[in-house]
């Protein structure tokens, strides 16, 4: 990532980093190179590559029931869980 790159997402991300670009551009770049080194995990259906777990097969079950799933909803409307709108 480059300086501009990290001023451009920050400004789009509503986020103020005056005084801390440097060392902002730093720890991403030490991030980067980090993610760069994990390489990457074959899921395929019954192999396990290095310590990737290997997939279940999907089996449905029994449901939850409704009276369970929104009784710690912050806010429900009927049946379903309420949440504010996230775009117009």
């Amino acid at each position: 990532m480059d300086m501009h790159t990290l001023k451009r997402t920050a400004s789009l991300a509503k986020v103020n980093i005056d005084g801390q670009e440097e060392a902002m551009l730093r720890d991403f770049s030490a991030m980067a190179a980090y993610g760069a080194r994990l390489g990457t995990v074959n899921a395929a259906v019954g192999t396990t590559p290095g310590k990737a777990a290997p997939l279940r097969e999907d089996v449905p079950g029994q449901s939850l029931a409704r009276e369970k799933a929104l009784m710690n909803a912050p806010e429900a409307q009927g049946e379903f869980i309420a949440a504010p709108r996230a775009f117009d």
